[in-house]
């Protein structure tokens, strides 16, 4: 689904706050300990704190001071949730939005595709949670792509330099999942532009995730009829055939660059990404079940 998909799908902003480094691994050792989510058009809210300490002894320290979590005291003075519960409970509000009138739900992040969907995709599998939103289609949408439309030419897009350019204000308490939920509700909501661009299913690899590929070269894929970097890859029988496809199409001067490329991203994903987190799923299983 592409550049106009949200007649039948309720939006959801979101964000996850998580301790560890994205960056090493794919994030496969990240863990949760926030979640915020707000539907776009009644401004209904979810928030909850998270304890990755019920799951695990040592919890990785956040890559940097700005993404400062709660110690595990605080997490348990609070009655933070394991993640299961927040899981669980994060279900129950997006079938609330649903209300029986859409049949998917968009999770629009900024920065998205690259941090909050990857670390939420590890989450479901690390803890074998995937069941929780099988009744609920999840789609996603990465707002920096938009904005880079809606305010070409600006030297940077992070959540704090939009919010600056459009209301000459700083951002306080930038990193609490709430208060980033409420900064892209307001920047979308005054952009008066119609929200627009592509938005990818729960585990399907974006386009623009691949080194390489920008919003050109995404939307030439999407118009062909791909969803995926993985749906692209498997519709053809041999990496040859993938690229006398492209030959044949607006792509052709960048087609044998775009397929090694992806083949590179998806080779590193099933190295480094998909093994690991089974193992970790193993591992956390047999430590549940020896207590």
């Amino acid at each position: 689904m592409s550049y106009n998909p949200f007649a039948y799908t309720k939006k959801i902003i979101y964000d996850l706050e998580f301790s560890g480094d994205l960056r090493k691994n794919n994030g496969i050792d990240c863990c949760l300990w926030q979640i915020a989510a707000k539907d776009f058009d009644s401004g209904h809210t979810f928030c909850t704190l998270v304890n990755p300490y019920e799951y695990h002894e040592v919890v990785p320290d956040p890559v940097d001071d700005r993404y400062k979590m709660p110690s595990k005291e605080e997490l348990y003075y609070s009655g933070a949730p394991n993640i299961e519960t927040a899981l669980k409970d994060l279900a129950k509000f997006f079938e609330q939005c649903m209300a029986g009138k859409y049949m998917n739900i968009c999770l629009m992040s900024h920065n998205g595709f690259r941090s909050d969907k990857k670390v939420f995709e590890n989450t479901l599998l690390r803890y074998n949670l995937t069941h929780v939103f099988q009744n609920i289609p999840l789609f996603f949408f990465d707002t920096l792509y938009y904005f880079r439309t809606v305010y070409p030419g600006l030297s940077s897009y992070s959540l704090a330099n939009l919010y600056f350019y459009k209301f000459k204000k700083v951002i306080k308490d930038a990193h609490d999942a709430n208060v980033d939920v409420d900064i892209l509700d307001s920047l979308l909501k005054t952009s008066k532009q119609n929200i627009n661009g592509a938005i990818y299913g729960l585990f399907a690899i974006p386009f623009t995730n691949v080194n390489g590929i920008g919003a050109y070269t995404e939307q030439a894929l999407l118009s062909y009829g791909f969803i995926s970097v993985s749906h692209f890859l498997t519709s053809f029988t041999s990496k040859e055939d993938t690229i006398t496809f492209l030959k044949n199409t607006a792509l052709k001067d960048r087609a044998e660059l775009v397929v090694k490329r992806m083949l590179e991203y998806v080779n590193l994903e099933n190295i480094q990404r998909w093994p690991h987190l089974q193992q970790q799923q193993q591992q956390l299983k047999q430590g549940k079940n020896g207590e």
